[in-house]
C-alpha cells in the first residue's frame, strides 16, 4: 500500500491476504533465523568494542575477553534488556500505520525481516574488515528505509528520533574524546611522571581511590543506563542514584585500602618498593655493586639483579631483575620479530578466531618505558577487566534489545498485537540473539578488537582504562540528558582523546578516517539495503501485479476517490 493526500491508507489486494497466523508462519521462522545472524553480527562487531582496548593493552587474551564479554552481555540482556527496544519497534515509524488489516500486518512482517537482514549484512561486512559500527544505528537506519518505502518521507519521525541520532554522531565521540584527553593529561601529570620511585608510590596510593570511585560509577552506570527503559528503574529519583554512588564508592575505597594494608607484602604492593632501586642494564659494573652476571644469593648464576640502597632500606635484600633486551638472552618484553607469534589475528586470515592465536601480530607496547613504569602499568590490569565488564553489561542491557527489535516487531504483527503491542521483548527472542552473539564473538570478534586495541594507537593497561572510562562517562551523561548515543562511537572517541594527550603523531589517522566513514554510512546503507530487500519480499509474497502508477495517481488526485482498487465494491475505512 501507499499513501496519498486524500486518504489514510490505500490497500492493494486486501481481499486476498489471509491471516498471518495461518499462511505466513514461514516469515516468522525465517525472521528467527535472521535474528540469530543479526546477533552474530552484534557479537562480531558491537560487543567486541568494549574489550578492544583491554586486548590491545595485553591485559587479557582474546579468548578470555570473548568469554567474559559473552557472559556479561548475556547477563545484561536477560536482566534489563527485555524492557529495551521501543526505538526500533515504534519510535522511528509509527506501528499504527500497519495495523489496519492482514495486508498491512504482512507488509510490516516483510519490512522487519528486511531490516534484520540489513543489520546482518552490514555488520558482517564491517566486521570482515574490522570496522566498528553501531548496531542500534544500523537497526534504526533499516527501519527508516522501510518507513520511506511504504509511507514516503513523512512516514519517518525525523526530528524526535532521527534528529537526535544525527546529533549524537557528532556529540558523542567529541565528548568522549575531550574526557579522554583531559583525564589522560591529568594522569600523565600527577601519576605517571616524577622522580624514580614516585610513580609506583603514587599509583599504589591512588588506585584504590580510583577503583572505588569507578565501582560506584559502575553500579549507577549499569542500572541507570541499562535500565533506562525499565519503569522500575526509570521512576527512581535522582538523589537515590547519588546516594548509591557515594555510598558504594566510599565503602569500596575503604575496603580496598584495608586490603592494601593487610596484603601489600604478599602481593608486592609496598609503596616504597622502587625507592633507591638501581639496576645495571648494560653490565658496566662499578659503583660498589656486583659486576654483570655475578650471582646474587638464592638466584641462578648470571641472573641480572636489582640492588636497593642499604642505608635507606637496610631490611631489603637484593632481588633478581631482568634487564633491557640488548644484554639479556631472555628479555622482559621481546622485540617484534617476523616469525613471532602474534597476539591478535590480522583481518582476512583464514582460520583465525578467539581460540586460534597462530596468526597474531605482536607489538611491544612497553617500548621505551622504565622498569618502574612497566610494573606500574600492571597495577591497572584489574581495572581494565572491571571497566570492560561493566560496559559489556550495559551494552547487553541497552543495545541488544534495540538490535532484536525488528524481529520482536515482526512477531507482534504475526500475533496481531498491533498497535498496542507489549513493550517487553520476550526472553526467547533474547535467547536467540545472545546465542548468535556468543558465536560472533568467538569467530569474528577479534577483528574489531584489533582495530580498537592496536590499529588506532599503542595502548597500555592504564590508557585502556582511561579510554573506557571516558566512554562510560559520556554515555552516562548523555543518557541523563535524553540524548541517544552509541557505545561504539564513544569508545572510538575515548581512545582518540586518550592518545591525543600523548601527542597526535601517536594516532594512526588512516584507521580513524575509516571508522568515521563507516559511522556516517551506517544509517543510509542499512536503509538502502532494507528498501531493496523489502521490495523483493513484497513481490515474492504478494506477486508483482501492483496497480500501474497512472491508475494510482488518478485515484489519489480524484476529489472523491471511492473504493480501491477501482471497480471493487469495497470502501476502505478512513482510519
Amino acid at each position: 500500500f501507499s499513501a496519498c493526500s486524500n486518504m489514510s491508507y490505500v490497500p492493494q489486494y486486501y481481499w486476498v491476504v489471509p491471516n498471518p497466523d495461518d499462511a505466513y508462519i514461514w516469515l516468522a521462522i525465517v525472521g528467527g533465523i535472521i535474528c540469530w545472524f543479526g546477533g552474530w553480527g552484534i557479537g562480531a562487531n558491537d560487543t567486541s568494542n568494549s574489550w578492544g582496548s583491554s586486548v590491545g593493552a595485553k591485559a587479557i587474551s582474546v579468548r578470555n575477553a570473548a568469554i567474559l564479554a559473552a557472559i556479561f552481555e548475556c547477563i545484561g540482556a536477560f536482566a534489563l534488556g527485555a524492557n529495551v527496544g521501543g526505538t526500533v519497534k515504534s519510535k522511528v515509524v509509527d506501528p499504527k500505520y500497519y495495523c489496519g488489516d492482514n495486508y498491512q500486518a504482512v507488509t510490516r512482517m516483510n519490512g522487519m525481516l528486511a531490516v534484520g537482514l540489513s543489520i546482518w549484512l552490514y555488520l558482517g561486512f564491517c566486521s570482515k574488515f574490522g570496522i566498528p559500527v553501531s548496531t542500534t544505528h544500523a537497526a534504526v537506519g533499516g527501519v527508516c528505509g522501510f518507513g520511506i518505502v511504504t509511507r514516503g518521507w513523512g512516514g519517518v519521525t525525523w526530528w524526535t528520533t532521527m534528529g537526535y541520532i544525527f546529533i549524537s554522531w557528532v556529540t558523542s565521540p567529541i565528548a568522549s574524546c575531550i574526557i579522554g584527553f583531559v583525564g589522560q593529561a591529568l594522569i600523565n601529570r600527577f601519576l605517571m611522571s616524577g622522580p624514580p620511585g614516585s610513580v609506583w608510590r603514587r599509583n599504589v596510593i591512588a588506585l584504590p581511590a580510583i577503583a572505588g570511585t569507578f565501582i560506584g560509577l559502575a553500579v549507577v552506570f549499569a542500572f541507570f543506563i541499562g535500565g533506562k527503559s525499565n519503569s522500575n528503574v526509570k521512576d527512581i529519583a535522582g538523589w537515590v542514584f547519588a546516594v548509591v554512588f557515594f555510598g558504594t564508592a566510599f565503602f569500596s575505597i575503604l575496603v580496598l585500602y584495608l586490603l592494601l594494608r593487610c596484603y601489600r607484602d604478599r602481593f608486592g604492593l609496598d609503596p616504597n618498593k622502587w625507592y633507591g632501586v638501581q639496576y645495571d642494564p648494560k653490565g658496566l659494573g662499578g659503583y660498589g655493586y656486583p659486576e654483570w652476571g655475578d650471582a646474587l644469593p638464592g638466584t641462578p648464576q648470571g641472573t641480572p639483579y636489582v640492588v636497593y640502597d642499604e642505608p635507606a632500606y637496610p631490611s631489603y635484600t637484593p632481588v633478581p631483575y631482568i634487564p633491557a633486551p640488548e644484554k639479556s638472552a631472555m628479555p622482559l618484553i621481546p622485540a617484534p620479530e617476523k616469525d613471532a607469534m602474534p597476539l591478535i589475528p590480522a583481518p582476512g586470515k583464514k582460520g583465525a578466531n578467539a581460540f586460534n592465536n597462530s596468526e597474531i601480530q605482536e607489538e611491544d607496547i612497553y617500548a621505551g618505558m622504565t622498569p618502574e613504569r612497566i610494573a606500574t602499568e600492571q597495577l591497572w590490569v584489574p581495572l581494565c577487566w572491571l571497566v570492560a565488564s561493566v560496559e559489556s553489561f550495559s551494552h547487553g542491557a541497552n543495545d541488544v534489545g534495540n538490535a532484536v527489535g525488528p524481529f520482536a516487531a515482526l512477531m507482534d504483527s504475526y500475533h496481531g498485537n498491533c498497535p498496542k503491542a507489549p513493550k517487553d521483548i520476550p526472553y526467547w527472542i533474547l535467547g536467540i540473539a545472545t546465542s548468535g552473539i556468543i558465536v560472533g564473538l568467538l569467530t569474528y570478534g577479534h577483528r574489531v578488537m584489533k582495530t580498537l586495541g592496536v590499529d588506532i594507537a599503542k595502548i597500555t593497561p592504564q590508557r585502556a582504562v582511561m579510554a573506557e572510562v571516558a566512554a562510560v562517562i559520556t554515555i552516562l551523561v548523555a543518557t541523563a540528558a535524553a540524548i541517544p548515543v552509541s557505545t561504539t562511537h564513544c569508545s572510538v572517541g575515548g581512545i582518540t582523546g586518550m592518545c591525543l594527550a600523548d601527542g597526535w603523531r601517536h594516532i594512526k589517522w588512516g584507521t580513524i578516517n575509516k571508522v568515521i566513514i563507516a559511522i556516517v554510512l551506517t544509517v543510509p546503507c542499512t536503509a538502502l539495503i532494507t528498501a531493496g530487500t523489502f521490495g523483493f519480499l513484497q513481490a515474492a509474497v504478494f506477486g508483482a501485479s501492483y496497480p500501474g502508477s497512472s491508475t494510482f495517481n488518478k485515484y489519489c488526485n480524484a476529489s472523491s476517490p471511492g473504493p480501491w482498487p477501482p471497480g471493487l465494491n469495497y470502501t476502505w475505512p478512513k482510519n
